[in-house]
């Protein structure tokens, strides 16, 4: 993956984990998500193009999770108005109801 670009060393990223850890657990229940959340929020600040202020670099970190938390309910919400044309629930046709309906 390579190092992290020069506009954010590694220790800022380190403390801006607890906070930005609390903001996603406050809108999520499982734990496992969170940690998701947090590592695709962190993968996309230390990707940034444009240097960061010290000063607005937790308040763009959040932005990012708030954006990330609304990519996952999308998402999430798709696949539940899809689910129904995806799986078939019915039964399927039986070789030996097709010749007792005969």
């Amino acid at each position: 993956m390579g190092s992290p670009p020069q506009n954010l060393a590694t220790p800022d990223v380190v403390e801006l984990l607890p906070p930005l850890r609390r903001y996603v657990a406050a809108r999520l229940n499982n734990p496992d998500d969170v940690d998701d959340v947090v590592q695709e929020t962190v993968e996309r600040l230390l990707s940034a193009r444009e240097p960061l202020e010290p000063d607005t670099t937790l308040a763009y970190a959040l932005v990012i999770a708030r954006n990330v938390l609304a990519n996952r309910g999308r998402e999430a919400g798709r696949a539940r108005r899809h689910a129904p044309r995806i799986i078939d629930l019915r039964e399927p046709t039986r070789p030996e109801d097709v010749v007792l309906a005969r």
